[in-house]
């Protein structure tokens, strides 16, 4: 009995930390594609800048990912006593993290300098 509760244990764990990390993911994607097309329009001499989307979308994503599933994981490994339930103390780190994230993301984006795409007469 005690093997199949320790299953059921690793399952639900294994299944939060995917939740997790899609959570992050998607939160990374939203914080991307805020002023996406205002960047990519504004490319070198009227051309589209495709690092908008081959290297921000992507490192974007991950980072959001990461910092979700590092304060998902971080409290359980150090063994930090989180106030509240443990799941609960873990799930309002994530959302803290998370927001954390956004804001720097967001910031970070609006702090660009945006470019007037040339238009030619």
């Amino acid at each position: 009995m005690k093997q199949r509760i320790g299953f059921i244990r690793e399952r639900a764990e294994a299944l939060t930390g995917l939740l997790v990390a899609l959570l992050g993911g998607f939160i990374g994607l939203a914080a991307w594609a805020a002023q996406a097309e205002v960047r990519a329009r504004a490319g070198f001499e009227s051309g589209p800048n495709w690092s908008v989307l081959y290297a921000e979308l992507p490192l974007t994503v991950l980072v959001g990912a990461g910092c979700a599933l590092a304060a998902w994981w971080l409290p359980r490994v150090g063994g930090l006593r989180l106030s509240g339930a443990g799941a609960a103390g873990r799930a309002v780190l994530v959302l803290t993290v998370l927001t954390a994230f956004w804001l720097v993301a967001d910031g970070w984006y609006a702090g660009l300098p945006v470019q007037v795409p040339d238009v030619k007469p």
